[in-house]
């Protein structure tokens, strides 16, 4: 094994090391903070303000991360946002308390979290071919995407145990993602970069604007499958939003694990998602997948407190089936076919224009539970449907 070979490997289990680690933390802090500040508010809308703050900053984060993982040190970046990300989780931590919530410092680690996420992300995709050369890097996508489904499959599991048999709170689960950075941290910092990251420092704000477009000048001439459904996908992510911040309510009043279980659902249909989707081309195909994604928007419709809880488990299941295969392709085909020199920019407006409507989504459904309640994940199903159909639409427009 050549020099270059070993140091792939021990590069591409140190980045999913650290990505499981730290993803695991995040899944079980934010399972922990929804059952938290559903059961002690019982308001949709306190969770959807939570929620919402989290995904505008996520969102208004998301280019500067992509111009950041261009521009200056790739392992810099994850060490840092790791180390800055533990910090801020201690916020909500030592602010804890059984039966009440202070909303505002839960707020503030929150903006934190999203706006690290925000440059993380990007950066640990553009380091991928810098750390993992030839088939390493088709190696390393595969075991990204195959443990990131694993770990949403097991962490629902994993904490509705922990807080089912009391061997934990939710004010342990939100310390277990403090200490996840940590080490993730520490695994980033021993990546080894195979070729010079190119850093460029001495610039202007000009500069940098121009750098941002120089990305979504990938996107607009070079992915016309990309550039034709990124709109429709941030109306699918509006309905989303509005899904996730109802779905802690869902039948809550019957057995407080009801959440864990639900994601657990979702989660194992992402799994099955992902291992069907190493048996496809690997090439996206919008027509191929528009039927399975049409999935997604009925298996939501029939989410509601009129039926029983047992039906709820294979509608979620056949919703995380259906995100996973796109999701899966989607960012398969932007690895493919973007220079390296614009792969953080390019995520970062990708990034940013599907999650554009997501923190609206977070607010608009939460106050729309509040009115009807009952009522709200079901019009997020029909959302969804409308979405694709509009994707569809532009894609058969096109052709």
């Amino acid at each position: 094994m050549n020099k270059v070979n070993k140091h792939s490997n021990k590069n591409i289990f140190l980045l999913v090391s650290s990505g499981t680690l730290s993803y695991l933390g995040d899944l079980l802090y934010i399972m922990a903070l929804n059952i938290w500040v559903a059961r002690v508010t019982n308001s949709p809308e306190a969770l959807g303000l939570l929620m919402s703050v989290g995904s505008f900053a996520l969102f208004a984060g998301n280019p500067i991360g992509g111009i950041l993982a261009d521009k200056y040190n790739k392992k810099a970046l994850l060490v840092i946002t790791d180390i800055i990300s533990a910090l801020s989780v201690l916020i909500t931590y030592f602010v804890y308390t059984e039966n009440s919530v202070n909303l505002l410092p839960i707020l503030i680690c929150n903006v934190i979290l999203s706006f690290c996420f925000s440059i993380y992300s990007p950066t640990a995709r553009a380091i991928a071919p810098f750390v993992a050369k030839g088939n390493g890097l088709r190696k390393l996508n595969s075991l990204l995407t195959i443990t990131g489904e694993v770990i949403k499959l097991l962490s629902p599991a994993i904490g509705g145990f922990l807080l089912a048999f009391n061997f934990l709170n939710e004010r342990s689960l939100i310390l277990i993602n403090s200490f996840s950075f940590v080490i993730s941290g520490v695994l980033n910092y021993y990546l080894i970069i195979h070729s010079p990251d190119h850093v460029e420092r001495k610039t202007t704000l000009l500069d940098d604007l121009k750098s941002l477009f120089s990305g979504y000048k990938e996107i607009w001439f070079k992915m016309d499958e990309i550039r034709t459904i990124l709109i429709p996908i941030s109306l699918l992510n509006f309905f989303a939003g509005g899904l996730h911040v109802l779905l802690p309510f869902l039948d809550l009043s019957k057995d407080k694990t009801d959440y864990p279980n639900f994601l657990l659902a979702e989660a194992a249909g992402a799994v099955f998602g992902g291992l069907i989707s190493g048996k496809l081309k690997s090439d996206f195909n919008w027509k191929q997948s528009q039927i399975i994604l049409i999935g997604s928007g009925l298996s939501i419709i029939g989410l509601n407190n009129y039926l029983p809880q047992v039906t709820f488990y294979p509608m979620l299941f056949v919703f995380g089936f259906s995100i996973a295969l796109f999701n899966i392709n989607f960012f398969t085909v932007v690895q493919k076919h973007t220079d390296e020199k614009y792969i953080g920019r390019t995520f970062g407006l990708i990034f940013t224009v599907i999650s554009a409507l997501t923190p609206v989504g977070n607010l608009v459904f939460s106050k729309l539970e509040s009115s009807i309640p009952g009522n709200g994940i079901t019009i997020t199903g029909i959302g969804m449907i409308c979405s694709i159909a509009l994707a569809m639409m532009l894609t058969n427009l096109k052709d």
